[in-house]
């Protein structure tokens, strides 16, 4: 058992802090952990205790690592830690327990990868000409802020999951801010809404972020975007975003033409395109190029992915009866034929 109110690592060095019983506390407000000179690696293999302000400042700079293994806890009575990430390094948070956590990261790269559900509030907020990248790699998030400014990202990832992934993180309450050149990345999961009493869901706003983003189908605007659907080399996949089964606002990466976002393109989605088509409508009506328009555009990106799943590690959806393949066929002839009459 240690404490100190600073741990510094100068130079192209690495220093190992582990034991198997025992903890490492800090005190004041920092920087505690930090490497700088060189750019050398602080591993942290005892658990953290946070004391007096619960303030945990990484300054991991000239392009070191912080490395946090074996969780970080509170002093009694607390309920809630605050990180500040400075530096372009990288700071690593992986394993052991963690409490509630406000995170801020202003510069490098921030990771946080934990299998048990996480209470977090994330800002990427760089200093001006700066780069910030907060990462999380959890299956179940609640986030009651997510702020991302000019020259930030924010990615959120499932744990562990191949395909589209189930929907990870819960947005409670309404503090959801992308400012021009800051980027939401949802990767290959997504976001459900959870409002509180009095509020509106954010369909509109995460409606304009998402449109933001798209950017002619690359990706790679401000806004809601997904890593997953920039590096989709066949371009078969973005954000989609409506409601679920139970009525809750939701929005998420999936396929073109998957407009109710169960990640499978199927002759429902196709129902529905058809019922709204030559009509203005968003993705849920099956506008899938958000020009809100429901035309031959969105057609041909539904029909790209018709049958198909985005589901990778789940066995391929039946083959498509014959009739109902003649029918499709027949239809997006005729649904062609009147879009040239118009």
């Amino acid at each position: 058992t240690a404490g100190a109110s600073s741990l510094d690592v100068s130079g192209n060095k690495t220093v190992n802090i582990s034991r198997q019983s025992g903890t490492l506390t800090v005190f004041d407000s920092g920087p505690h952990l930090r490497t700088h000179s060189g750019g050398g690696t602080l591993n942290v293999g005892v658990p953290l205790r946070l004391s007096g302000p619960n303030v945990l400042n990484v300054a991991a700079e000239d392009g070191g690592t912080v490395r946090i293994t074996n969780g970080i806890s509170l002093g009694v009575g607390s309920t809630r830690a605050s990180i500040l990430k400075t530096g372009d390094g990288t700071l690593q948070i992986i394993n052991g327990t963690l409490p509630a956590m406000d995170i801020n990261a202003q510069r490098g790269t921030t990771f946080i990868s934990y299998p048990i559900p996480l209470d977090l509030n994330l800002t990427a907020r760089p200093l001006l000409g700066e780069t910030a990248q907060l990462t999380v790699s959890n299956n179940t998030i609640a986030v009651g802020r997510i702020n991302v400014y000019t020259g930030g990202t924010i990615k959120l990832m499932p744990f562990t999951h191949l395909g589209v992934a189930p929907i990870n993180t819960i947005l409670e309450g309404d503090n959801l801010f992308i400012e021009t050149g800051g980027v939401l990345d949802v990767e290959r999961t997504g976001i459900r809404h959870s409002p509180l009493p009095g509020q509106i869901d954010l369909y509109d706003l995460v409606q304009r972020y998402i449109e933001s983003a798209y950017a002619a189908g690359a990706w790679t605007g401000s806004g809601i975007s997904s890593s997953m659907a920039i590096n989709d080399v066949n371009h078969r996949s973005g954000v989609g975003y409506g409601y679920d089964d139970f009525g809750r606002f939701i929005f998420r990466w999936t396929l073109y033409g998957d407009s109710s976002l169960n990640g499978i393109v199927d002759i429902s989605d196709f129902a529905t395109l058809a019922a709204s088509f030559n009509n203005t409508g968003d993705w849920k009506d099956g506008d899938f190029n958000f020009d809100g328009l429901i035309n031959i555009s969105d057609f041909a990106q539904l029909a790209g992915n018709f049958n198909q799943s985005a589901i990778a590690d789940l066995p391929r959806g039946a083959e498509v009866p014959e009739p109902a393949v003649i029918g499709f066929v027949n239809a997006l002839a005729m649904l062609s034929r009147r879009s040239r009459r118009m």
